[in-house]
């Protein structure tokens, strides 16, 4: 009896459902959309960016960066992570905590408004460590609705010699 009335219900709940659905794609498909909405594949406007989150919110393109082999005395290394303000409110940057001294960043002081995009530079220094595999992490306080961010770098240092 049970089962003759899930299929029932079901049936008649994805009848419902479908119905809704279509009659809203007609709808939207009638509302014309304003030219100062649409955004190029490669444009996006501060209002396009701004409207996703309540409050600042900080939103990297990438978090992790993999140097590969580097030559351990052969200079320092730079990623620079980007990221844009798609918030409401300005963001503003705290602070970053790093995993190593072997890292020197540098990041906006001053607050990043909707829709603007900075960046956070981290310098790895492989001289400061001995060779082989590394994995370091930068932590990114600010004021954007989800917290801490962890901005993550790895790669193999090896003496010179090696890499010959």
């Amino acid at each position: 009896m049970m089962k003759l009335f899930d299929g029932i219900f079901g049936g008649a709940l994805i009848i419902a459902l479908m119905s809704v659905s279509a009659e809203s794609l007609r709808a939207a498909e009638s509302v014309p959309e304003p030219e100062s909405a649409v955004v190029s594949e490669h444009e996006e406007s501060a209002e396009a960016v701004a409207v996703r989150y309540e409050g600042a919110h900080i939103e990297f393109e990438e978090t992790v960066w993999n140097f590969g082999d580097i030559a351990r005395k052969g200079g320092d290394v730079t990623k620079e992570f980007a990221f844009v303000n798609d918030g409401s409110k300005p963001l503003v940057i705290t602070g970053l905590t790093i995993s190593c001294t072997c890292m020197k960043v540098s990041y906006p002081k001053r607050p990043v408004a909707v829709g603007e995009r900075g960046t956070v530079r981290l310098i790895y220094e492989p001289h400061k460590m001995s060779p082989g595999n590394f994995y370091r992490v930068v932590q990114v306080h600010s004021n954007s609705e989800d917290g801490v961010h962890m901005l993550t770098v790895h790669g193999n240092s090896v003496d010179a010699r090696r890499l010959d």
